[in-house]
């Protein structure tokens, strides 16, 4: 990577400001405000030198009105830093206790539930969960009497069910019940949660597998799971701002964080209502995943049995099926050095990252759609600052296309699958500007190679040619396709 000389200033005087800040009891900069400066894109361009902001600066180029961290270090948490505000109406400050939607984080809280609850009590993990099941039944699949849907596989996302994820609900709309989203039906929005890949055969992430695991876990302990929530995890962990509540209710609704869209906008009608309860309906902050975090850490390395076992949590964090544990990801080449959770609600976005063996981690929450592309930002930083082997920037070369096929590419797109969308690139000084609705906003990208544009968010676009070398389809986000359409 090819810096100026100012550039190589910036990041130096950044190294030196650190590493003193960092080293001295007496600093009048504590470490939460290091995080506060040196932030730059997640993508670098070779050749070009990156530019150095602020964390407000980003928070204004990316529309994102709320970011709130915390971070964990010798297993306690060392430091809270909280910016911007609950909405962008009244403009009320955010602060530590601000409750935001950990959405998919809710996964693996609500596996750490009923990992507790199998530790107290007699919950087998390996038998087909229709045995285990009261109130529902999981449909017959063509592997029935071969591969058994498990709670294992299930929290390892290994079960073969079906619905990656669920859209939430907006206010004024009927919200359904866990077996009415089992069954697709009136009034759920999304399809039937269905076996359709041999079970404990291969990974597919499955929301419609964790709310089955829900399912089964409140018929085994008669408890619905925001009451077994707060009773086996929240109360004994001292998480007081958390909550599986949907829409979210009693005095944490006072300083909850108002969801927002890419350009900075509330929801209309205010956060959807998931009522996927163990997929995405958890309220919290980072403060008490980090509380969780904690007690897993410290029962892995034998040093506090307290709360959770050190078999609990080796199971937890020993590989299903790659790249998950039970309830979380994991990372690491030859062992497990690392676990983690994304989320991605409507309007909120988050991150929780943790060490298995050093005692540090960080969860980071957002209240904007655009919130992963500042989070990943910010875990560069922090990996500069702590010196973390996981988050690194991305390198990348703009190259120069074919006149003929630069203008192919221009036009627009439609998305008909998984949902219906429009796709529009056009031109902006040399490179491409892309717009897609609400979810791209006048996002700049560059040709990578004839088959690919990035943008500084480290998104990519797949182009694909027709007969005639001229691109008719683009894909991205995992494999949507998106079809050129004439003018």
């Amino acid at each position: 990577m090819n810096f100026n000389a100012n550039t190589l200033i910036v990041l130096a005087s950044a190294s030196i400001y650190s590493l003193s800040a960092l080293g001295n009891s007496d600093q009048i900069i504590t470490e939460n405000q290091l995080i506060s400066e040196g932030l730059q894109p997640t993508v670098r361009i070779i050749g070009k030198p990156s530019k150095v902001s602020s964390l407000k600066e980003r928070m204004e180029y990316y529309k994102v009105p709320a970011v709130s961290i915390a971070f964990l270090k010798d297993n306690k948490i060392s430091w809270t830093h909280t910016v911007g505000v609950i909405d962008q109406i009244n403009n009320r400050p955010i602060d530590a206790n601000t409750v935001f939607q950990a959405a998919s984080i809710s996964k693996p809280v609500f596996a750490s539930v009923l990992m507790k609850y199998r530790q107290d009590n007699n919950l087998n993990l390996e038998v087909d969960v229709n045995r285990l099941l009261k109130s529902w039944q999981v449909p017959a699949h063509q592997w029935s009497h071969k591969s058994d849907v498990t709670l294992r596989r299930l929290l390892s996302h290994s079960a073969g069910t079906t619905i990656h994820g669920f859209a939430g609900y907006a206010e004024g709309t009927d919200v359904p019940s866990i077996i009415s989203l089992l069954k697709g039906v009136t009034p759920a929005n999304s399809a039937p949660v269905i076996v359709d890949i041999e079970p404990g055969t291969q990974f597919r992430y499955s929301g419609g597998g964790t709310i089955l695991a829900q399912l089964v876990l409140q018929d085994q302990s008669k408890t619905l799971l925001p009451e077994l929530a707060k009773a086996t995890l929240f109360d004994p962990l001292l998480m007081g701002h958390s909550v599986y509540s949907q829409p979210l209710e009693g005095s944490l609704k006072n300083n909850a964080a108002v969801a927002h869209n890419t350009n900075g906008v509330p929801i209309a009608g205010g956060a959807h209502t998931y009522a996927a309860l163990a997929a995405a309906g958890l309220w919290t902050t980072p403060s008490d995943l980090l509380r969780l975090v904690s007690k897993i850490q410290l029962a892995g390395l034998g040093k506090d049995e307290s709360f959770f076992t050190k078999k609990t949590v080796e199971e937890i964090l020993s590989p299903q099926i790659e790249p998950m544990g039970i309830g979380f990801f994991l990372g690491g080449k030859e062992k497990v050095t690392s676990f983690s959770h994304g989320g991605s609600n409507e309007g909120y976005k988050a991150q929780l990252f943790a060490h298995t063996q050093t005692g540090d981690g960080i969860a980071i929450m957002t209240n904007s759609d655009n919130g992963s592309a500042l989070i990943s930002e910010i875990l560069n930083r922090i990996s500069e600052i702590y010196h973390w082997d996981e988050f690194k920037p991305t390198e990348k070369t703009i190259t120069r296309l074919d006149p003929k096929l630069f203008n192919s590419i221009l036009g627009r797109y439609k998305i008909t699958e998984p949902f219906e969308s429009t796709f529009v690139i056009a031109e902006k000084g040399g490179n491409f500007i892309v717009n897609n609705e609400e979810f791209i906003v006048d996002e700049l990208f560059f040709p990578e190679s004839s088959q690919k544009l990035f943008s500084m968010t480290d998104m990519t676009l797949e182009l694909h040619q027709n007969k005639l070398g001229e691109v008719n389809q683009i894909s991205f986000w995992g494999g949507i396709v998106a079809t050129k359409v004439d003018e």
